[in-house]
């Protein structure tokens, strides 16, 4: 029961570590000495945990989809607003209660691959799956809303008033209307 303690003690100081030093700098110029010294662990107990930084964070981001994840799977998507905007609204509260986090794995310092990992969990969520659009527009359209998701969470997180009901309300009209939109021109 103690090394329980002492390991999600030890996950925790490197988490937030390496949190902190995203905000820094992007994860390819975080070295696992920084980050150890950071935490105050040595590097035979990180490589315990982790292979390296990366590694880490591939660990925290999925920490942080899993909990979207959970949210989607006890709600969905339509294209009607005021049910979108319910399961979205707890998206975004979500998001605002790990504005820290949120704005460490998606800030400037964002990798590629973690937005083609958002990218990649959309799709599999098959949001847009009722829709019967051609594949090369499906791809267009998963393309689209998680840029656009990605952008307006950085937006609103850094410096928008609005509540999470509020741009929930947002995001749901545009995605809803534009995705109407499409369909009713049979693309």
């Amino acid at each position: 029961m103690k090394s329980d303690r002492r390991v999600r003690y030890t996950r925790m100081v490197l988490k937030n570590a390496l949190i902190d030093l995203m905000y820094e700098k992007p994860i390819g110029k975080i070295t696992v000495k920084e980050l150890c010294e950071k935490a105050d662990v040595n590097r035979g107990t990180f490589y315990s945990h982790y292979i390296d930084q990366f590694d880490l964070q591939k660990q925290i981001f999925d920490e942080l989809v899993g909990g979207i994840d959970q949210i989607m799977d006890s709600s969905y998507f339509s294209a009607n607003i005021e049910r979108s905007g319910e399961m979205l609204t707890r998206i975004y509260g979500y998001l605002q209660d790990n504005k820290h986090i949120v704005m460490a794995m998606l800030g400037e310092n964002c990798t590629i691959e973690l937005q083609g990992e958002i990218l990649a969990f959309l799709k599999g969520k098959n949001i847009f799956g009722s829709l019967l659009l051609q594949p090369d527009i499906m791809e267009y359209l998963y393309a689209f809303t998680a840029s656009g998701c990605l952008g307006v969470v950085r937006r609103w997180l850094i410096d928008g008033k609005e509540s999470a009901e509020e741009i929930a309300r947002f995001v749901a009209m545009a995605t809803t209307q534009g995705v109407l939109g499409l369909a009713r021109k049979g693309l």
